[in-house]
């Protein structure tokens, strides 16, 4: 008989391992196969029960070391586990699938892009062992899979698309895929910008505060990134996201305008001041301009994201400069009604005297290039006939060639200068 602790509790022996009940994997997992941020609590709380369905000790031990704050412990378990996908039983990986999915959603947002990239190679090599296998857990792992794919590190972004393109070949499955785990994606953006927060995206207790906000920040911007592009491939045709614009199946759309009718969500991101979340809010805006024809045709979100697009003119971070003004032109060439839904002269028009008095804000090579289709449509719908404001215009882009940062770039000076003389002979 073993020896008995204090209140009757039997001591931990050698072999007396307390295993996670399949009731705990099913809530984590769903009822649907969604798995969102299920934190570190959740993944350290799942172990293997050794020698159940032929897993053994050692996918126990790699598993252990996954979860090892060091990271090079865990760019080595990551790096054994691939090995072993390759080498060990098909029926010893699939043992271990619902705990890996739970450890790849944690390590595929690690702080280290190393691990991150590594974590990609894993799970490429975990589905490329057990194939038709991965059917069940595929779900719970596509919301951090395709926001891999928007990593700001570029190898680990990388990593994670063509893992992707080798588990599925043909163009077809892929978008296929995406179809399939779209809903999972929906949940996974809702659960990382709406319901997540730094200090419970990341363990305060082994890391600072300005980590678990660096770490939170980079988690939004893959995972709205990662929305534009699963909708991208999930369109019937142009689905490349070119201007031409791509049709979703009734279905789809569904899925993901409750999400996008939450004022929240673009009030969180498109005023944020992380610029590279803002820079992935306007992407996401533009990707939506070209679901046809769902998006452009709703009166209720075109009443949300055209004054948060068309009232941030004034934008002077490089890094959000391109997608805002791509959003800019799709938005007024696509929304037919966005006239309605901003008020022009007092919110749009300061942020594009700010603009050209500037000289683009150091961004004149991406602003001026998109001016003219802007100036046209307000002088269609708002200024014809006005000549105060063909002169204000005029003396706000001269202004602008004054600017520092004109003089001193010789390709921002000749973009203004061809801005100027286009929107003159326009005038």
């Amino acid at each position: 008989m073993p020896k008995r602790g204090r209140k009757g509790v039997d001591q931990r022996v050698k072999g007396n391992v307390k295993t996670a009940s399949s009731g705990r994997m099913v809530d984590l997992v769903g009822s649907e196969g969604f798995v969102g941020f299920v934190g570190f609590e959740a993944v350290s709380g799942t172990t293997i029960q050794p020698g159940i369905g032929g897993s053994g000790a050692s996918f126990q031990a790699v598993m252990k070391q996954l979860g090892k704050r060091d990271a090079t412990t865990k760019l080595k378990a990551l790096q054994e586990f691939s090995v072993m996908c390759e080498s060990e039983p098909v029926e010893s990986v699939q043992s271990v699938l619902n705990l890996w999915t739970l450890m790849y959603n944690k390590l595929s947002m690690d702080e280290d892009h190393r691990v991150r990239e590594a974590s990609h190679k894993a799970l490429g090599a975990c589905v490329g062992r057990v194939r038709g296998g991965m059917g069940p857990h595929l779900r719970s792992v596509m919301g951090t899979w395709v926001a891999g794919m928007c990593d700001p590190h570029g190898p680990a972004s990388s990593t994670a698309r063509a893992e992707f393109s080798r588990a599925f070949p043909s163009r077809e499955k892929q978008r296929e895929v995406y179809r399939f785990g779209f809903k999972t994606v929906v949940q996974y953006v809702e659960d990382i910008v709406l319901k997540q927060t730094p200090l419970t995206f990341t363990d305060p207790k082994v890391a600072t505060v300005d980590e678990c906000v660096k770490r939170y920040e980079r988690a939004v911007v893959m995972a709205m990134r990662g929305l534009g592009l699963a909708l991208r491939e999930c369109g019937g045709s142009g689905g490349d996201g070119g201007g031409a614009g791509f049709l979703l199946e009734p279905t789809i759309a569904q899925s993901w305008q409750p999400l996008l009718r939450q004022a929240k969500l673009w009030r969180t991101t498109g005023k944020h001041t992380n610029p590279n979340i803002r820079a992935a809010c306007f992407s996401l805006v533009s990707v939506l301009c070209q679901c046809e024809p769902y998006f452009v045709r709703e009166e209720s979100q075109a009443a949300i994201f055209c004054p948060l697009v068309l009232g941030g003119l004034g934008e002077g971070d490089p890094t959000v400069t391109p997608d805002l003004w791509e959003s800019v032109l799709l938005v007024v060439s696509r929304v037919e009604s966005w006239s309605d839904h901003v008020n022009i002269r007092k919110a749009l028009v300061p942020g594009l005297w700010l603009l050209l008095d500037t000289g683009g804000r150091g961004s004149a090579s991406v602003s001026y290039r998109c001016l003219l289709p802007l100036v046209s449509q307000l002088v269609e719908r708002v200024y014809r006939g006005d000549k105060n404001f063909a002169l204000t215009l005029m003396r706000k882009m001269r202004n602008g060639l004054q600017a520092e940062r004109v003089r001193s770039s010789r390709s921002e000076c000749e973009c203004v200068m061809s801005c100027f003389v286009e929107c003159f002979l326009y005038l």
